[in-house]
């Protein structure tokens, strides 16, 4: 049971009494509350829920007040250096796609290729980056109704694209060689640091791992961070 009062611990998971034995197998279903943070909200459907899942609820203290660091691509190797060097301070990380990897991604390569490389051929190399990144006809088909016909369809992404194209060149006045080059050489240093550090870290550490990410491979180096 979740007491009335405060037992100042931390936020926790727990299995409702009323679930019963999870069956062998189950999948695990993950409840999260809402203002209340008590996790009670499923409290009526526990049993019926309880003979499909293995029902986990999270429960918040009322005065917890734990800081939250969330970290993505690179800001995730920067919350793991800032946990690293804070064993102390009680954190919770939240990690989205962390570059840790960057050692085994597409984007150590591009480091030498880039020092190499002329000024005329930057454009080139930014545009090929964009494109890895995300996928120009998935982020032109993002808003298009699916009840629409055929012709209707293509006609909105064909709108969609035409308006995309220009963003994505216009990265080259973003992102000129000379920062490019800086920005992966300091993601390069971050994910090595943070690497070298992951034995000092206490904190407790969400990693969301993406299964279609281009530029890290994030689903791996979710499960690598898991058993580090």
């Amino acid at each position: 049971m979740v007491k009335k009062t405060d037992d100042g611990g931390p936020p926790r998971w727990f299995c409702p009494v009323e679930c019963g034995k999870p069956i062998k197998g189950s999948p695990v279903l993950l409840f999260l509350p809402g203002k209340d943070g008590t996790g009670w909200g499923l409290v009526l459907h526990h049993k019926s829920l309880g003979k499909v899942f293995e029902v986990r609820c999270l429960h918040i203290p009322v005065n917890d007040r734990t800081p939250l660091e969330v970290g993505d691509s690179m800001g995730g190797c920067l919350a793991l250096a800032v946990a690293a060097r804070n064993p102390t301070i009680d954190l919770v990380l939240v990690l989205s796609n962390p570059a840790t990897s960057f050692g085994k991604s597409v984007l150590q390569p591009c480091l030498p290729v880039l020092e190499a490389l002329p000024d005329s051929f930057h454009i080139n190399l930014t545009y090929l980056l964009s494109i890895i990144a995300g996928d120009p006809m998935k982020l032109a088909a993002v808003g298009v109704e699916k009840s629409l016909p055929l012709a209707q369809t293509l006609k909105q992404m064909l709108r969609n694209l035409m308006t995309l194209l220009p963003r994505i060149s216009n990265l080259t006045d973003v992102l000129p060689k000379e920062t490019l080059l800086w920005k992966l050489k300091l993601c390069k240093v971050a994910a090595e640091y943070a690497n070298s550090h992951l034995h000092a870290i206490n904190a407790e550490v969400l990693v969301l791992a993406s299964g279609k990410d281009n530029i890290l491979p994030s689903r791996d180096e979710a499960r690598r961070l898991w058993t580090s």
